[in-house]
């Protein structure tokens, strides 16, 4: 150790001769090495961070050329005898830190290990060198079972108690050795080369003013138990009582820069919570909190050093953060002295660059890599991927690589848009994509890819959440190695069988994409993706916000549906439509064998249907497929002349395919329609096995027949070519979506009694006595399209064991008391009853069978219910909702109170008055109803029965409270009047109604009537009218000619700028 120290002041003697002339000449010329020469990382999060690393360096060096894949901005420079690569982060945490660290390493190979230098937020405790203060140095170091550096938020659950997992790997002996003769060092000297160090940043200068040292007395610590008064404004702002800070002796080292070395604590968030911040320290020892030492620690040895500028409570103290920085960077400059360039070189490579470990490694992750990315996998796009291609003619589709378009977007980030019409082959094409990205990309680990083929048949694996765990699961299908942060994420959910939330799910995506220099996303039939739930758009945005941080070149296809364009609209795009080479070249390996035989009439025929494609590749299969069968080249000539072009030729196309399975012998057309109807309209997906299972029932009967079962080739080919079968999937569907559209429109003129059809083999189905559940789950969807057999349906709702299967499967609650009334089934509710079953059991929406029957207007039903002792208290308002004055008059006479009121504190009259349902409010104001009463309910401040009419605008209503002596001006909580409703709302008829009995000069005192800059919190409907531009109303308000007006409303007009109003 002697020699050690006595070899790092010899170096300091030379360091500081070296500083002389470059502090005080002009700036020296920078020096250009290579990539192979820089040993050191230096990674530091923040700008304030950045500034005061660059202020360290003894000289600093030119840039070097890096590829565009990679986007970090890196700073190259020496210390003492060491190339060092500086480098930033583009946000804090360790998401980002891992990213950087990754791209550094691969671009300087020779790296071996990395100084991560900032700030960070200390624990106030007393360590071996005193009590631990703003403005002081903490290195991580290993103590006890701890490595120096823990993941604090990183852990799992154990028999009820949360077990942390989150261990970093210790930092390189050489550091430890380094830091050990630093400190001796500092011990024995006179001088404190660190507080020299921190020197070299001149604070005179105003930019760097931030790094001057902020004072002792500037370093204030509250008890864990007082929180910060106002978040976001600082402790002198929000008045903090600092005379409840903790009394602290001032030794002699708090003037000087005193360094703690023990556990430094990692963690996705900055921790401001003073009480977490004591639990963990007592637990672990911890001594300070940061940010990015798990992100970079997962992959490559580092030593953690942080300035200390806060202690993690709520109270936030920006001053130290410049001198925290600078007293971080000081040491690590002053590290680099005690460092012996022999060992350093000899330092072992990180594992990631040995390729007999890298060998290892790769062996025992594979088969953990493949687990977790099947378990974020639902869909099996893989499959697709090699299903399309084997429909694909080879050599078709490459006329998109020639585009300057894709050129781009596979060279460097950014989005390329690929619209076509129906029928194009963007589907196909996007699989051409897929598999020259995937031959590009060969066996580099350095590229992502990840592909969606969105399905219109598919809705319930395409929510936002799968398909973000699927491009999640692909882009960790191709990482050589797992980072930590991902491994914690599947741990924390597979392992407890949970679904991972979305917040979590981009933020794994985040790290995987880090991970690549490049990653390609491509995404087909952005049109089959539901938009009913915001999933399309929601998904397009996430990707575009992945964008902004990683080197992401994303692909989608649609057809020209205008929301969608209009989100690509400031990109490239290249429409996809079938080329005349492309259709040339399929039709030529396509064509019928008679057609072939005959050269001369070869010609006519492709150049035909090249002609009346029109641009949609899939019409080429259907008019070869129309060819079909034809004995003679006349018969093929008047097919030919029968072809439509443009909109009308998919119709054509498949009405004359339908007409064709219709004229099939046997039982091949019935056989055809049964499996068209069960793809049509099945509400997902199905397999062959399960398509013949349905074909093979036989409805009434009690087991299933396995010699029913049809055979494949059978129903493939009595279909006529418009179902498609995956080998690999064993999935069965429609050949295109255009046939999902036309048989969804046609399907009453080819399979009419399709739901009924398809409901009644699901009954039965279930009904066997050895059900298997998960393939007639669906038939109250198709019994709510058509009604079934009733005696199939009765069997079921009867049988408590067949029923509750059923219900499992569907993971639903309900009562079997409830189908019957939704569909309808009096006999069978009636037997429900006669044998017990709850009259007022309620579904997972809490209506209760008489709710259903109300609904449903079923007065027979009602009537049955009641009769069972079915209670109509909560039923009245939905009668009084949806006007059904049967029930509601049915209800009253039964004692229904006519002011009960619901948990909203509406009454009958309100939910009748709210939809406008005239008859329904003349039926409950004749038994009672108060007539001037309030709602409770928050979000319509207290309205009156008349403000409701008013504000919605139901004119006859209004007229009919006003007659039955509803008051005009009875203003609800806020002081609006039913007058000043109508006016804001721009009811003119209305209004002219009130003017009759209401005065037209009250006052709003009320804060309800909100325009975009202002609050008005007092006008008459005068002003509110013309505060609101309602044009209308302002003309009638005005035939009185001696409105009370608070301020003229011409003023309210100019100063609006209206001049129709003025």
């Amino acid at each position: 150790m002697l020699k050690r120290a006595n070899h790092a002041d010899d170096r300091e003697v030379k360091r500081q001769k070296d500083d002389g002339p470059a502090q005080n000449g002009a700036e020296p010329q920078k020096k250009t090495f290579t990539h192979e020469d820089y040993t050191v990382a230096w990674i530091c999060p923040l700008e304030i961070e950045l500034t005061a690393a660059l202020q360290m360096l003894d000289e600093e060096h030119e840039p070097l050329s890096q590829p565009p894949t990679d986007h970090n901005i890196y700073h190259l420079g020496s210390i003492a005898s060491y190339k060092v690569v500086i480098a930033g982060l583009w946000q804090a945490g360790n998401s980002s830190a891992t990213a950087v660290v990754i791209q550094m390493r691969n671009r300087f190979p020779n790296l071996r290990f990395a100084l991560l230098v900032g700030i960070g937020g200390g624990v106030p405790t007393v360590t071996d060198n005193g009590m631990l203060r703003l403005g002081h140095v903490v290195v991580s170091q290993p103590v006890g079972p701890f490595s120096g550096a823990i993941q604090y938020n990183h852990g799992k659950a154990r028999d009820g108690m949360f077990e942390r997992t989150g261990a970093l790997g210790p930092p390189p002996a050489v550091l430890l050795l380094a830091a050990r003769s630093l400190a001796a060092q500092r011990a024995r000297s006179d001088k404190d080369h660190i507080m020299e160090n921190v020197q070299r940043i001149d604070t005179s200068k105003p930019q760097l003013r931030q790094f001057k040292f902020p004072g002792v007395e500037n370093d204030k610590l509250f008890p864990a138990d007082y929180k910060h008064l106002v978040p976001g404004l600082s402790c002198e702002e929000s008045e903090c009582d600092t005379a409840k800070c903790i009394k602290r002796e001032i030794g002699e080292l708090d003037q000087l820069i005193v360094v703690h070395r023990g556990t430094v604590a990692s963690g996705e968030l900055v921790l401001r919570d003073s009480a977490l911040r004591d639990q963990l320290a007592k637990e672990y020892g911890v001594l300070c909190f940061e940010m990015e030492a798990a992100g970079a620690m997962a992959d490559f040895p580092c030593l953690v050093i942080r300035g200390i500028a806060h202690y993690c409570d709520s109270h936030d103290n920006d001053q130290w953060h410049g001198f925290a920085a600078a007293a971080a960077a000081a040491y690590a400059r002053q590290l680099f002295f005690h460092m012996p360039i022999d060992e350093v070189k000899l330092q072992t490579i990180s594992p990631s660059t040995d390729p007999g470990f890298k060998m290892l490694v790769q062996r025992s992750d594979d088969q953990e890599r493949q687990q977790m990315a099947s378990w974020l996998c639902s869909t099996d796009y893989a499959s697709e991927q090699s299903a399309n291609l084997r429909e694909r003619q080879d050599g078709t589709g490459r006329w998109i690589f020639e585009t300057d378009e894709f050129r781009q977007w596979e060279r460097e980030k950014g989005v390329l848009f690929c619209p076509g019409i129906p029928g194009a082959g963007k589907t196909i094409l996007t699989s051409i994509v897929v598999d020259y990205l995937q031959k590009e990309q060969g066996p580099n680990n350095d590229v992502g890819l990840a592909y969606i083929f969105c399905n219109f048949q598919q809705q319930q694996n395409q929510k936002l959440d799968i398909i973000l765990r699927n491009i999640l699961g692909q882009l960790v299908r191709g990482l050589y190695h797992i980072p930590q942060q991902i491994q914690a994420f599947y741990e924390t959910y597979q392992r407890h069988g949970m679904q991972p939330q979305l917040g979590d799910v981009l933020e794994m995506l985040g790290v995987a994409s880090g991970l690549y220099s490049h990653v390609y996303m491509v995404i087909d039939a952005l049109d089959e993706c539901s938009d009913c739930d915001e999933t399309r758009n929601e998904l397009i945005s996430h990707i575009f916000d992945l964008q902004q941080h990683f080197n992401i070149s994303f692909m989608a296809t649609a057809r020209f549906i205008p929301g969608i364009i209009s989100q690509f609209e400031n990109f490239p795009s290249v429409e996809i439509r079938a080329n005349d080479a492309d259709v040339k070249l399929y039709v030529e390996n396509n064509l019928p064998a008679i057609v072939r035989r005959k050269p001369d009439i070869q010609s006519l025929v492709i150049s035909e249907i090249i002609k009346k494609v029109g641009g949609m590749f899939s019409l080429a299969r259907l008019y070869l497929d129309s060819l079909k069968g034809k004995c003679s080249i006349r018969a093929i000539k008047e097919a030919l002349n029968k072809v439509k072009t443009g909109s009308e030729a998919y119709e054509y196309a498949y009405e004359k395919a339908m007409k064709q399975i219709q004229q099939q012998i046997g039982d091949r057309a019935e056989l055809a329609r049964r499996a068209l109807a069960w793809l049509t309209f099945a509400e997902r997906t199905l397999t062959l096995t399960e398509l013949q299972h349905a074909l093979a029932v036989v409805v009434g009967e009690s087991s299933f027949d396995e010699e029913s079962l049809p055979d494949v080739e059978e129903i493939i080919s009595a279909c006529s070519g418009l179902i498609t079968y995956n080998e690999e999937n064993h999935i069965i569907r429609l050949v295109h979506y255009t046939t999902q559209e036309y048989l969804e429109k046609t399907w009453t003129s080819w399979f009419p009694n399709a739901h009924c059809a398809i409901g009644e083999v699901c009954v039965t189905y279930i009904c066997y006595d050895d059900f298997e559940t998960g393939r007639s789950e669906s038939w109250l969807y198709h019994a709510r399209k058509q009604p079934l057999n009733h005696s199939l349906i009765r069997k079921l709702l009867m049988s408590d064991q067949k029923f509750d299967a059923w219900l499992q499967a569907l993971k639903e609650e309900t009562t079997p008391l409830h189908l019957a009334v939704e569909l309808g089934l009096e006999d069978e509710a009636k037997a429900l009853l006669k044998i017990g079953h709850q009259v007022d059991a309620t579904d997972r929406l809490r209506y209760t069978p008489l709710k259903i029957a109300v609904e449903k207007r079923n007065e027979r039903l009602e009537k049955l219910l009641l009769r069972y002792g079915a209670t109509p208290a909560a039923d009245i308002f939905t009668a009084a909702r949806i006007g059904d004055e049967t029930s509601v008059k049915s209800f009253l006479e039964l004692g229904v109170d006519v002011n009960l009121k619901d948990r909203y504190g509406w009454t009958s009259l309100f939910h009748a008055v709210q939809e406008g349902h005239e008859g329904v409010v003349r039926l409950l104001l004749d038994a009672g109803a108060s007539i001037d009463c309030r709602n409770t309910i928050s979000t319509t401040c207290g309205l009156t029965p008349l403000c409701l009419a008013a504000k919605n605008g139901h004119q006859a209503v209004v007229r009919l409270l006003l007659n039955e002596g509803a008051k005009p001006d009875f203003p609800d909580e806020n002081g609006n009047t039913p007058l000043m409703h109508a006016s804001v709302e721009g009811h003119s008829e209305v209004v002219c109604l009130l003017k009759a009995g209401a005065q037209k000069d009250s006052i709003s005192k009320g804060t309800t009537f909100v325009r975009v800059g202002r609050n008005v919190e007092e006008g008459t409907p005068l002003e509110v009218a013309v505060e609101n531009n309602k044009k209308a109303v302002i003309r009638n308000l005005l035939v009185n000619p001696n409105l009370y007006v608070s301020r003229s409303p011409i003023s309210w007009a100019i100063n609006d700028r209206d001049k129709e109003v003025v």
